[in-house]
């Protein structure tokens, strides 16, 4: 997740830092606006790790989660800017949120220094084998049959898994219910367990239990399928073309 880059970026951008103090002088913070497991947790711990061998200090990840990342936006743009709090912002938070609440309280350029770009994962939609659906086409028909909607689970309201759901519905011509989190795992586990009818989040948060076989994906927001698993079709080969997008970090 180009990890390489973002230390170069740190360290270019803490060196007005360093003139006046030997930078960092105490832990660095770095903030999660969703829940632990989800995939702004694992690369902040990611880079929590990496950044505290590099300066020979602690840097410590902080989950802070609600409205679907603003919550902990908000509150790091209101920190003293010493170089001692980071946020892991991405689409959520810094594009979408802006756009759907101009009263985010931040905003998301002129507020916050921007550090380096982490990558960008698809959104994959899955289901309970339960369910047994093993095919978006299949899981357009279920959808069909029944009277009422779907409920589905997301990383949080505003969040591209939302958003990219909601889309879909509409093009499908099928109805479902938003069941938003404070962050994608939560949402993983419940729909893993059968309490929702799908999950719509980012692909590295559900890997895991992809990869286990204790979900079952449909298709992916990749542009093509994804090389580790190429048997996941994306929606713009399902008959979705509009539906490529990354849920950027």
């Amino acid at each position: 997740m180009k990890l390489t880059a973002f230390l170069i970026a740190l360290l270019m951008l803490t060196a007005t830092y360093a003139r006046a103090e030997d930078w960092p002088a105490r832990p660095v913070r770095i903030i999660a606006p969703f829940a632990p497991g989800g995939t702004a947790d694992t690369l902040g711990r990611v880079a929590a790790e990496h950044l505290s061998q590099a300066f020979h200090q602690d840097f410590f990840v902080e989950n802070r989660a609600g409205a679907g990342g603003v919550t902990a936006s908000l509150a790091v743009a209101r920190m003293e800017p010493d170089g001692y709090n980071f946020v892991v912002s991405g689409i959520a938070t810094h594009a979408i949120a802006p756009v759907i609440n101009p009263n985010t309280g931040y905003d998301p350029v002129n507020d916050f220094t921007h550090v380096a770009y982490f990558g960008g994962p698809p959104i994959v939609f899955i289901v309970p084998k339960e369910l047994g659906v093993k095919t978006l086409a299949e899981f357009v028909t279920y959808a069909k049959s029944r009277k009422e909607p779907l409920t589905f689970a997301s990383p949080g309201t505003g969040t591209s898994g939302q958003l990219v759901a909601e889309y879909f519905a509409q093009k499908a011509g099928i109805k479902i219910e938003h069941i938003p989190y404070r962050g994608a795992a939560p949402g993983v586990m419940d729909v893993m367990a059968g309490q929702l009818t799908f999950g719509s989040m980012t692909w590295t948060t559900a890997s895991g239990q992809i990869a286990a076989g204790a979900v079952v994906p449909l298709a992916t927001s990749a542009p093509q399928r994804l090389a580790d698993f190429p048997s996941i079709p994306t929606f713009k080969e399902e008959g979705y073309p509009d539906l490529v997008s990354t849920t950027w970090f």
